[in-house]
């Protein structure tokens, strides 16, 4: 695969957002992004190291990890982001929590950049690491609202995740919570979270809403990598 460490930064270019999937690895553990059509980050994986990957084998990932559609849902399958957004039909705890004087309660970010602080090795849209952190900025112009996510995999295998919300429209924003919220496998060894304020939700695939949440920016969760199930 042709390497391209000269190439950390991705951004929306001529209109056209940054369309990558993002491959991390380390201790035995690997964690899948998808930032697909300039959409926030959806992890795909986050369990068992998976070895080298391809688009394909990325692409079969994503297509695996749709819900089969059921009664009383939207027709289109909920995709949720890191930051869960409800207008794609996320009916557990969005990723904002606020509103600017009644309105811009439910925003849609629009990823502008994705930078990557780590050894990369790309083969089209994949870009596959070693221990990196990924660094995504996104907006929404009508909201007034900017958006900062991190996530970093360290050598040790522990995956970090934090969220910041800027306010660049007019007049104050009322933000009440802001939750970042990953994929739960089926058995977790550990989750911790960090005094910092913020909140960090942990959530079931196929579930209706989001569960064991935990307070604290910065919050961490150790997956069993024996279960990669996401």
């Amino acid at each position: 695969m042709p390497e391209h460490p000269s190439a950390p930064r991705v951004t929306a270019r001529g209109g056209v957002a940054p369309d990558v999937l993002v491959h991390l690895t380390a201790a035995g553990v690997s964690v899948v992004l998808d930032l697909g059509e300039g959409r926030l980050p959806e992890v795909l994986h986050w369990g068992a190291a998976l070895g080298p990957q391809t688009v394909a084998d990325v692409t079969a990932l994503a297509d695996a990890a749709v819900e089969p559609a059921s009664g009383n849902v939207v027709d289109r399958a909920v995709r949720v982001a890191l930051l869960p957004e409800q207008h794609v039909g996320w009916e557990g705890r969005p990723g904002v929590v606020g509103h600017r004087a009644g309105a811009d309660w439910s925003p849609r970010f629009s990823v502008t950049s994705v930078e990557i602080d780590g050894e990369q090795r790309r083969d089209g849209r994949l870009i596959e690491c070693g221990p990196a952190a990924v660094t995504v900025e996104a907006e929404d112009a009508g909201a007034g609202l900017a958006l900062t996510l991190r996530v970093e995999l360290l050598a040790s295998g522990l995956l970090r995740a934090r969220a910041e919300l800027a306010n660049t429209g007019e007049g104050t924003y009322t933000l009440d919570e802001l939750n970042v919220a990953l994929p739960l496998p089926a058995r977790a060894r550990e989750i911790s979270t960090s005094p910092a304020g913020g909140a960090v939700s942990a959530f079931r695939s196929g579930a209706s809403s989001s569960s064991a949440p935990t307070s604290g920016r910065g919050a961490r969760v150790v997956p069993d990598p024996m279960r990669p199930r996401c």
